[in-house]
């Protein structure tokens, strides 16, 4: 998924919040913790499904972990040339 700026603005606002490190912290993580043990305990009907939960979560984690180093690259990116 490519996010445009705007987006990345958004989940970096998020994460450097109080209320967005706890919201990895205390719902995220217990999360993925939670779906990783339903995969270990669930038959061969459910797995797929769960492996799928946890690599949305994954990734939703790592989008908010991301977002400052992406936003900065994109700035970067977009500067104008001072030559």
């Amino acid at each position: 998924m490519t996010l445009e700026r705007e987006h990345l603005s958004l989940l970096f606002r998020i994460i450097r919040s109080q209320e967005g490190r706890d919201f990895i912290n205390l719902v995220l993580l217990p999360l993925t913790n939670e779906n990783y043990q339903d995969i270990l305990a669930s038959n061969e009907t459910n797995r797929a499904e769960l492996i799928g939960k946890g690599i949305q979560l994954k990734e939703l984690i790592t989008m908010l972990e991301t977002a400052e180093q992406k936003l900065s690259s994109f700035s970067i990116v977009e500067a104008p040339d001072r030559l």
